[in-house]
């Protein structure tokens, strides 16, 4: 029994996104006869973009050429799908573009940008970015700048008033000013701002690729991974694999190559190729997940089941990807037929995300030609603990743990076992609040006892009632001609460090073995009377679980450490 709680510290209370099933909220089908969507065209692959909006609860969908209202935005209601209106276009001239607004987002102040492409200045190409103050407002022209490719397929925001920057791709390789092709590199444009209005071309970030690779990083859709353009950005494009890029060098000389490729295949933690979009998004408890909808028809395989349906995978842990789930666009009245997809050249599709304090996220996310859809997952945890430790102090035993995030929490109940079988309560923490937090309990009786070791955990209480149980920490106690031995850090990174407490000078034998009992490390360490501290390099040790054990020619104690 004993060996079976020394295991379940390998259990860290985080949530397993694979168990996340997604729930409809609305949808919106070419198929479904809705009066609100009626403009929407399902052979023409005018709809390829939307946005949500954190400050108006909006969500916004861009019909782009081919239609007589083809520079249109629809403002959607979040919570119903209803369509509202549409934004105002009057005033500057919207619509000289041959494809106007080919991506539409939204700064997290709430302002409103759309990219527009002409053909322009002999054989380079103009990419126009327009920007609307409110939803009652008419657009002005943000940015207005020439490039050597077609630029205007990808585009993303980041900060908020004269820390805006708006960044801007395409589906071309970049030509220099001769027009001769770049057939190593694409750019990405930084466009910045001094005022919050309006908007210039500063710098770029070259792409590194070649023209033959099957990765060719040509971009439809860009996500940058922070406000820090420098950490990075996801990246897609119709029959290529979902990436994300990483940026070096310095102002005029930004370069980026590919870091991570998801998988191609709908498998478990993978992203078919036919996708021709990417959005990243980053929970409030930390985890890192990417979402694709729509797909291109020609050339790849599945894209028949790829196109009606969005995937999110979880990136939190770049080693060991995993699906979080699907939704599917269904037919007639949202019933579970199948909807017939409607194939397109244009290989779009949108995402947009919702936080809504709960632990769920609503999905936004649209299939050209097919429909649009809100989609949400499934409550996480209340509480997600990053830490949670019990080390001998003096004659106590300290509790520290940590959480990651926290929603819904009343508090923990503190529970000890001299058997690690029957626990019970020995006191009770309020919780803090919504944000990250660190907590200490101390139990001031934990040597007052016939056993050698005691065990303990924590019982999070959500407000409502329900539980959840942390993992389990074992606490070995000082006996008659014993030692003790407590972890400073578990799990620990690149060095394993111990305080071992002797009362005589002695000689330990420290030996580590992992799961499968195979010797790792032994050492021997001469240790004076009293508290010793012992630090075991640990730079070549793979993730896992690790077994201590510590002889001192009488008494063996083992501690359980994981490697993360």
């Amino acid at each position: 029994m004993k060996k079976m709680y020394i295991l379940f510290t390998l259990l860290i209370l985080v949530v397993t996104t694979n168990a996340q099933p997604f729930t409809s909220v609305w949808r919106k089908t070419t198929q479904s006869g809705a009066s609100d969507l009626t403009w929407f065209n399902n052979t023409g692959g005018s709809i390829r973009s939307l946005a949500y909006n954190p400050i108006t609860n909006k969500v916004y969908v861009a019909l782009t050429s081919g239609s007589a209202t083809g520079d249109s935005v629809f403002i959607f209601n979040a919570n119903t799908g209803v369509v509202e209106g549409k934004l105002r276009r009057d005033g500057v001239g919207i619509g000289s573009e041959i494809f106007k607004n080919l991506r539409v987002r939204v700064s997290n102040d709430g302002f409103i940008y759309s990219s527009s492409l002409s053909v322009a200045d002999g054989s380079f190409q103009r990419c126009k970015i327009y920007r609307w103050a409110s939803e009652a407002d008419t657009a002005t022209l943000a940015a207005s700048f020439v490039t050597s490719e077609r630029c205007g397929d990808a585009l993303a925001i980041t900060g908020i008033g004269v820390d805006t920057k708006i960044y801007v791709a395409g589906l071309a390789y970049a030509r220099d000013y001769v027009g001769v092709n770049d057939s190593t590199a694409q750019k990405i444009y930084i466009l910045t701002t001094t005022n919050g209005l309006n908007f210039s071309k500063t710098d770029s970030i070259r792409l590194i690729s070649t023209k033959t690779s099957a990765a060719n990083p040509w971009i439809r859709s860009l996500d940058p991974i922070s406000d820090n353009f420098t950490d990075g950005f996801w990246i897609n494009n119709i029959g290529r694999t979902t990436n994300r890029i990483e940026v070096s060098g310095t102002p005029g000389a930004y370069t980026a190559s590919i870091a991570l490729s998801i998988p191609a295949g709908n498998g478990n933690g993978q992203a078919s190729n036919a996708y021709g979009n990417v959005k990243y998004f980053k929970t409030a408890g930390n985890k890192k997940l990417i979402a694709m909808a729509g797909a291109w028809f020609s050339g790849i395989t599945n894209t028949v089941n790829t196109g009606v349906v969005m995937r999110m995978v979880n990136v939190t842990d770049e080693a060991s990807l995993s699906t979080v789930g699907t939704d599917t666009l269904r037919g007639v009245n949202n019933t579970d037929t199948l909807l017939k997809y409607s194939t397109h050249l244009q290989g779009a599709g949108d995402i947009a995300f919702r936080e809504n304090g709960d632990g769920s996220i609503n999905v936004y996310y649209v299939s050209t030609n097919n429909g649009i859809a809100c989609a949400r997952s499934a409550t996480t945890l209340p509480v997600e603990l990053s830490k949670f430790t019990a080390q001998l102090s003096k004659n106590n035993v300290k509790l520290n743990w940590a959480t990651a995030s926290e929603i819904n929490n009343a508090g923990f109940v503190i529970e000890k076992s001299i058997s690690g079988e029957k626990f019970g309560k020995i006191g009770f923490v309020n919780a803090k609040g919504n944000t990250q937090n660190n907590y200490e309990f101390l139990d001031e009786n934990a040597v007052n006892t016939k056993a050698s070791e005691v065990y303990y955990r924590l019982k999070q209480m959500d407000k409502d009632g329900k539980f959840t149980y942390s993992n389990v920490e074992v606490v070995k106690l000082p006996t008659k001609n014993n030692f003790t031995v407590s972890t400073f850090e578990n799990p620990f990174n690149n060095q394993i460090k111990l305080q071992v407490g002797v009362e005589k000078e002695s000689l330990i034998t420290v030996t580590i073995t992992n799961v499968e009992g195979k010797i790792i490390k032994t050492t021997k360490v001469l240790l004076q009377k009293g508290n010793n501290n012992i630090t075991i390099p640990a730079n070549d040790f793979a993730n896992g679980q690790y077994f201590v054990t510590l002889n001192n020619g009488n008494v063996n104690q083992t501690l359980s450490v994981l490697k993360h």
